[in-house]
Formats: C-alpha cells, structure tokens, sequence
C-alpha cells in the first residue's frame, strides 16, 4: 500500500511574499533609528535574515546540526581562528546565540535612492564579497578601559599598534513582549498578562523580542580618521550576529564561531558627531 504524506507548512508566521525579486523573511522585524535630539532617521525598516541566519533558527529549534553549514565570520575576517569550541558535527552550545552587532559601509552608494538589496545568499557585513566593507566600532592605540571590554569585541592588529574592533554588545538584554495590537498612533497596545486566557479584548496579540543597539560618538570615526577621512564616516549597513565567547588569553575574552544572522541596508547615515539609537524589534507573528 502506498503511503501518502500531507505537506505542511510553517512559515513561523510569515506569509509567503509573491512578488517577484523579494525575499521571503524568517522572522518579520521593526527597525527605528534616533539620534541623540530624538530625530528620526528611519522608523519601521525591514531587515533580511540570511541563509546562515536561518539555518541557524532551525538548529537551535530544533538541537540538530545541518548538513550545510556557511563559512563564519571568523574565517571571513582572519579573527579568533585558532579558538574552535565546537565542531561542525556538534550540537551548537546553549551558550551560543545572538549576541554581537556589526556595522558596514557596502550597503549604499553615494546617491539618494541607491540602496542596495540584500541577497539571501551573503556572509559578510559588507557587501556580497567584500569584507573590508565590515568597519570596526573602535580603532585604538591602548587597551580598551575596563567598561569598554564588556561593549566591543572581535578584535583585530591592524598594524602600527592600532587594534580595531568590530563588533558590539548589545546595549540593553533583549526583552520578550507581548501585546495586543489595539494601540493608536504607532504606540504598543495592551500589555499581554498571563491570564489572557479570560481576555475579553478581540485585538489580534504580537509577540516579539526587542534589542536596542547604541552608536557612540566614538564608534566608527576613529577608523576613518585613521584612513584621514574624517569627513566620510558613515554606515549604511547593520547586523546581528551571533557568537560563542571564549577566554583567549587569561582574563581576555572575546567571542568565536561568529555568524552574520540578519542585515539591513539603508541610506547613507553621516556620523559627525552623531549618536544613534537602534530599537531592533523581531516579530514570531
């Protein structure tokens, strides 16, 4: 007797995009960015979760290694190569996760309207191919102060006694919320309690995690003014990454098995004496 399967399909809530060119998301997100005054600079971004990203979803999910496994940021960049924690056979740690932001410089040309998209298929925080586009939060000459060692990792010599770092910690822990979408004027709606069950309100409930990510004055320009371009420090790429933090030398650490998860472009964002506020919000629904 033959037996028949039934396909089902779970997109993780995200209904299947049908036009042409777009690339379906794992994970619906809302992206905003603020300076320092409080002005917008974009509000509501969507971001692309990358091939990597979302193999990595399914593996934690499900506590199962992939056949197909890409190339880490590690390898990519020539950093932390020689600390591997785990194999390509084993199950990732619990202690490896989302943890770490990046920024670029590969995701925009010099034009209004020439952001570029992003490919499902890319590594990298620059663009597709191009690494040296990944550029370092802090350049310094010295060692971090003992604050700064809990903010900026995956260092790298650069030469000259500069050491650059590229990625960040996140600013605040992330946080689970959950409310229903009844709020007006772009404002999150009523709280979701643990007796929802009882709930008499008909609004539909969005689940998300929100991460905040902060740009100081400092990141960014000092690797500019090292290039003496003092004049074109910018961004117009960020990404989450994930990361396994390991001891590389007694008291140093830094993270290993580094892997680009999500990456949004956008128009170039001048950092003259600039902050930057991200509140990076990532929908299961």
């Amino acid at each position: 007797m033959n037996q028949k399967f039934i396909k089902l399909d779970d997109k993780l809530g995200i209904k299947k995009d049908l036009i042409a060119g777009k690339q379906n998301k794992t994970f619906r997100t809302s992206i905003d960015a603020v300076d320092q005054f409080g002005n917008i600079l974009f509000s509501k971004a969507q971001n692309n979760v990358v091939l990597g990203g979302s193999i990595y979803v399914l593996e934690k999910l499900l506590n199962v290694r992939a056949s197909l496994q890409i190339e880490d940021l590690n390898s990519i960049m020539g950093i932390m190569t020689d600390n591997p924690v785990f194999t390509v056979d084993d199950i990732i740690p619990k202690d490896h996760f989302i943890c770490l932001w990046g920024v670029g410089i590969g995701g925009c040309g010099d034009t209004i309207g020439s952001t570029k998209a992003v490919n499902f298929f890319e590594r990298e925080i620059g663009s597709n191919g191009n690494s040296t586009e990944m550029v370092p939060f802090r350049v310094v000459e010295s060692e971090l102060s003992a604050s700064d060692k809990e903010k900026y990792f995956f260092h790298k010599d650069l030469g000259e006694g500069n050491t650059a770092y590229y990625l960040k910690a996140f600013q605040t822990q992330p946080v689970i919320k959950a409310y229903f979408d009844d709020g007006i004027d772009d404002e999150d709606g009523t709280e979701v309690t643990a007796d929802v069950y009882n709930t008499t309100i008909k609004s539909n409930i969005e689940v998300f995690a929100e991460i905040n990510l902060f740009l100081s004055k400092k990141d960014v320009r000092e690797y500019f003014n090292l290039l003496g371009e003092i004049e074109k420090a910018r961004i117009n790429s960020i990404a989450l990454c994930t990361g396994i933090k390991v001891e590389y030398e007694s008291g140093k650490y830094d993270y290993s098995h580094v892997g680009m998860v999500t990456k949004l472009n956008f128009g170039n964002e001048m950092l003259e004496n600039k902050e930057i506020t991200f509140r990076y919000r990532i929908f299961t629904n």
